[in-house]
Formats: C-alpha cells, structure tokens, sequence
C-alpha cells in the first residue's frame, strides 16, 4: 500500500447555508473541495465568520462526527495494530482523565498510522489524544490563515466549531519531531476557558518517548 498522506483541512467539509452576514451563518453537510470552483469564496466566507466570532457556526448533527467514544475498542488490541510506539503520559493531566478507550485508524502494511485515545473528563467532557506518525510518509497539510497559536515550541492550530444551541467541539493540533498531535474536547467557546483547557493539556505531555 503507497504511503498514507493525511490532509489536515480543519476549515473544509462543510456546505454553506445562506444567512444574511458571515457572522450569521451556519455551515452544514460537505461542501467544495480545496481547489474545486467556488472553494475560495466559500472558504473566505468561513475565515470571515471565524475571525468575527473566533469559532465556526455548524449545524448540529454536525457534531455526531466527533461521537468518538462509540468507535473506542480496548485498548491493549488496539496499540498491537499501531505502526509506532505512542508517546507516555506520565505525569501529564491526561492521568487524571477516565481512560475509555482507544481508537486505530490509518492503515498501511506496516500498521496503523493513527491512535487515538478517548477519556472522559471530571464535567463529563468527552476529550480525545490523537497521534499520527509521520515516519512512513504521512504527511498533515493546513489550509487555514488564522487560528494559528504558538506552543511547546512549535506552530499550533486551534480550531473551534459550535452549533447555535452552544454544544460544540474544540482541537488543537501541532507537529512535533515525527508526530503529529490533536487534542480534542466536546465542548465549544460558550464552555469557558476551552482554549486554556487545550494548552494546559497540550503542555502537560511529557516531551521524551517512553
């Protein structure tokens, strides 16, 4: 199987639904692809409302794609499929977290590229640890011009998606020597602190491979 290459398009996959104002509109379904006509005025749009309100307004069924807690399977199956050896958490918050379970994905013939790990937080927030090796030719493209943040000495990008009821779900994902890192949370700007709540998370994880 050729190298797997991840494209990383945290503002794409999603289709306009008209409104009178950026700020007012709500994006659902799939919509144009990177380069497709109409893609750079519908994603001009969508970093016009991002950068008034600081996330994405999305419909709500929307939000089921981020469901992971009904894809994680136990997790001593799941790291025997990886192609890597992910990274330890001691001593990072993520020990304080209910371990739920975890998630594989990204198949070559040496293994899987991608592991995910889901945990339940103290509120009842659904938070997720993903790795993606790039060691085998995986590779993260971003198309996005804002969101981006500074952490662990490296580019971050934070993204943030909300339904109009305020359920929402929040990223922050960053490349780090051979791995790429996303954490996520299911909760979106109204939740309070969910930007610091990511960097906290982000900066607890320990830097050497166990």
């Amino acid at each position: 199987m050729s190298a797997l290459h991840f494209r990383v398009l945290a503002s794409t996959a999603f289709a306009l639904v008209h409104q009178l104002s950026a700020a007012q509109l709500v994006v659902c379904g799939l919509g144009p692809l990177p380069g497709s006509n109409g893609f750079e005025s519908w994603n001009n749009k969508v970093e016009l409302q991002r950068s008034q309100l600081g996330y994405l307004s999305i419909c709500e069924q929307n939000l089921d794609r981020y469901r992971f807690e009904d894809k994680a399977k136990d997790d001593k199956a799941v790291i025997q499929k990886l192609s890597f050896i992910p990274h330890g958490l001691d001593g990072s918050v993520f020990k304080s977290f209910r371990f739920l379970g975890s998630i594989a994905d990204g198949f070559s013939d040496k293994g899987a590229s991608m592991y995910r790990r889901v945990y339940r937080g103290a509120g009842g927030e659904l938070i997720t640890l993903q790795e993606l090796s790039l060691r085998d030719g995986a590779g993260v493209t971003w198309n996005r011009r804002d969101g981006m943040i500074r952490i662990r000495n490296s580019d971050a990008l934070l993204t943030i998606v909300q339904a109009p009821s305020g359920k929402g779900h929040s990223e922050l994902s960053w490349k780090e020597g051979s791995t790429y890192f996303e954490i996520t949370i299911d909760r979106g700007v109204n939740a309070g602190r969910t930007k610091a709540r990511l960097i906290v998370m982000a900066e607890s994880l320990p830097r050497e491979r166990r």
